[in-house]
């Protein structure tokens, strides 16, 4: 008698900012990967606008995301076939002049300018993002598991409405 193999589907890491995007995208990108597991990873807050990541530690931090659900699960690493990095670009690529000082503790987008309280932190944290960003859209891998980043840029929280 022989035993059928049970094959492990492949999981793919989706890694998204937050609720609001996982709740924005979960549907559709389940359509597109319908033959593949998919997992919603959640960062705490915005990894790449986080004053304790820089380019050293950036890559660990994804793996140990990526190794906490492959432990959980007991899945071997080649179970990994992507990691797919959703960035909230937040208005990073905005030019520094288009940023301006506003009444609201709040940014307020539109499409060619923000506005903020403190324009000189805006365009600080823009410059740590767009740096951060650019990085890891460099990379095709993370320890050997492929990564792919992508952009998403409009405001999801009034997509859901």
């Amino acid at each position: 008698m022989t035993r059928k193999k049970v094959e492990t589907k492949k999981a793919v890491i989706f890694i998204v900012e937050g609720r609001s995007d996982k709740k924005a995208l979960e549907n559709i990108i389940q359509k597109i990967y319908q033959y593949k597991d998919i997992v919603f990873k959640f960062m705490d807050g915005d990894i790449t606008s986080d004053k304790n990541v820089n380019k050293l530690n950036v890559q660990n931090l994804i793996y140990e995301q990526v190794e906490e659900y492959r432990k959980d699960k007991k899945l071997k690493k080649s179970d990994i076939w992507e990691i797919v990095h959703i960035f909230d670009t937040d208005g990073t690529y905005i030019p520094d002049e288009a940023i301006e000082a506003g009444d609201s503790s709040k940014f307020f987008y539109t499409p060619d300018k923000i506005f903020c309280k403190n324009v000189e932190s805006v365009i600080a944290r823009n410059k740590v993002k767009r740096e951060m960003m650019d990085y890891l859209l460099s990379l095709d891998n993370i320890k050997g598991i492929p990564y792919i980043g992508y952009f998403m840029s409009s405001n999801v929280v009034d997509f859901l409405k």
